[in-house]
Order: C-alpha cells, then sequence, then structure tokens
C-alpha cells in the first residue's frame, strides 16, 4: 500500500497560529508605517508648493499667496482655510491660479487626509493658525514672525514626544520670514541634528 503525502491538522494548525502570532505582532508597526508615510508625503506636497510659490513670486516679481484650503475644485478664489489639507499658489490680487493640490488627490488609500495645523490632533484648527502666506517678489514673506504648518493624523493617534521608533511622527514646516521653509521633526532636540525643527 503507498502511503500518501501532505500535512497532518495538527502541522496545519501549528502553522495557522504562528502566522497569526506574526500578523498580531507586526500589524501595529505596518499601520504605524502608513501613517508615518502619509504625513511624510502630505508635509513634503506642501513644502513643495511654498518653494513653488516663493520661485513664481521671484520669476514674475509680483506677490504671490500659498492658501491652505479645504476646496476639492482648485482656483484663484478657493477659499482660505486654517485646517487647510490642500494649497493652492494664486497672485495676491486674485487674478491668477499657478497650482494647487486637493487633499483627496494623491491615492491616500482609505480617504482620511492628514491635517495641517493641528498641533492638539483633534482636527480642529488652532486659533493661531496662518491660512495663507505671501511671498514677495524677492522671496521674502509679508509675515510678522515664523510660522510653523504642523502635520498630524487623528485617526493614526497622539504623536509620538520623543524619538520612539513605535510611535507616530507628526512632522512640521517652519517658515521664515526671509520666504526659506523647512520640513522637521519637533521630537528632534539635538543641537546640530538637522531633522530638528530650531
Amino acid at each position: 500500500m503507498k502511503r500518501l503525502r501532505g500535512f497532518s491538522l495538527i502541522e496545519v494548525m501549528v502553522v495557522i497560529a504562528i502566522g497569526g502570532i506574526l500578523l498580531a505582532i507586526g500589524l501595529p508597526s505596518w499601520q504605524n508605517h502608513l501613517h508615518n508615510s502619509r504625513i511624510r508625503a502630505t508635509a513634503q506636497s506642501f513644502l513643495t508648493g511654498l518653494q513653488a510659490a516663493r520661485t513664481e513670486a521671484v520669476r514674475r516679481n509680483v506677490n504671490v499667496d500659498f492658501v491652505l484650503t479645504d476646496a476639492t475644485t482648485l482656483n484663484e478664489t478657493s477659499t482660505a482655510s486654517a485646517l487647510g489639507r490642500g494649497w493652492v499658489i494664486r497672485t495676491a490680487d486674485g487674478a491668477s491660479f499657478i497650482e494647487g493640490k486637493a487633499f483627496n488627490e494623491g491615492g491616500r488609500g482609505d480617504g482620511t487626509p492628514v491635517v495641517v495645523n493641528d498641533t492638539n490632533n483633534d482636527a480642529t484648527a488652532n486659533t493661531d493658525a496662518v491660512s495663507s502666506i505671501t511671498f514677495t517678489g524677492l522671496g521674502t514673506t509679508t509675515l510678522a514672525a515664523n510660522t510653523i504648518l504642523t502635520f498630524t493624523n487623528p485617526t493614526g493617534g497622539p504623536c509620538a514626544t520623543a524619538l520612539v521608533p513605535a510611535a507616530m511622527r507628526c512632522l512640521n514646516i517652519v517658515i521664515n520670514r526671509g520666504g526659506q521653509s523647512k520640513m522637521c521633526d519637533p521630537t528632534v532636540t539635538a543641537a546640530g541634528d538637522t531633522r530638528s525643527c530650531t
């Protein structure tokens, strides 16, 4: 009699149990990675937009606005929002639309947007949050002080308060009065570290 080869029920159950344990261990890290990637991609989009607005202001030698907006249809009249999830670049006189990116662009999977200017991570706007930044023809801004845009993801839980690998890493973009913009990690405090916001 020929013996059939295969897996016993016990062997299959052991493999399923080990797979379940590995999945339970790895799933939180994977979700955290997705939240961090979403925040970084959105912050990078805003940084690119800020740099493009400054470049256009210098190129055209006119004031150009970088406007935070929640509008899904972008044009020169898109409404500004301090809790913007997208951005618009337009001339300061409102006559020309230059470029924009709506929050629903970019295929974010579950459709949950990253929130800008939400330091307490509850999707409510800060009372002092800026809704637009004007760049002059010299590449400087009309800001009274340096401005920080914060990027969080309310569905991802609280932002890390220290350099912890397993926590969601929120990011900032610092725009100084001279027009330079820098993406940074608010949890990095070491002097001389290029990721620091200081």
